[in-house]
């Protein structure tokens, strides 16, 4: 049998790991679904080791958000700084990336690093999708407001929510976010 190897930026892995990896990662992505189907269905949030949750209110949005942070292991037996990774869809995406950066990092092909995750204070996937479509977007668009507001069900957008909100929304994550945790960084920060 033959053992390539490779490299991916400074790293370096054989096929045997990337099948590893891949399998990891396919087990946790397998896992996922049920955790958001427990939380949505009153079960009790999901409880991820080292991650706070904090809520802050926008005022010029008039929006409340979570904010879910974790902390490197050994964070406050340490100096280091290190970097930081804001991303979006907390409500959905943020106990998969955990999962995901955790499993990366302990297996060595990604240096420790401050996850922050932005979302909603909402478990409805219909109040979840609106505010989404609100913030993400850059300008008022009358045609995919009509759209999103004639979907059917859970996809529908609230009636009383405009598209359009993308700059309010990234001064928020600026002003609010970013300015207010008083994280340990190396100044390396990623919005995903």
């Amino acid at each position: 049998m033959q053992h390539l190897r490779g490299t991916i930026g400074i790293f370096e892995y054989s096929n045997y790991d990337k099948r590893l990896i891949l399998n990891l990662l396919g087990s946790i992505a397998l896992l996922y679904p049920a955790s958001v189907l427990a939380q949505s269905d009153g079960v009790g949030p999901i409880v991820l080791p080292g991650t706070e949750q904090h809520s802050i209110c926008s005022e010029s949005i008039d929006q409340e958000y979570k904010i879910y942070v974790s902390l490197p292991e050994g964070y406050y037996s340490s100096t280091e700084n290190y970097l930081i990774v804001f991303m979006l869809d907390g409500n959905s995406m943020y106990t998969y990336t955990y999962a995901n950066a955790r499993k990366t990092q302990y297996l060595g092909l990604i240096p420790e690093i401050i996850l922050v995750g932005i979302g909603y204070d909402t478990t409805s996937p219909r109040g979840y999708l609106g505010l989404r479509y609100r913030d993400y977007t850059p300008t008022v668009d009358e045609e995919q407001m009509h759209i999103y507001k004639n979907r059917s069900g859970d996809r529908k957008m609230p009636s009383e929510l405009s598209t359009g909100g993308a700059e309010a929304f990234y001064q928020f994550i600026c002003r609010s976010v970013i300015t207010k945790g008083n994280w340990r960084t190396n100044y390396q920060a990623t919005l995903s």
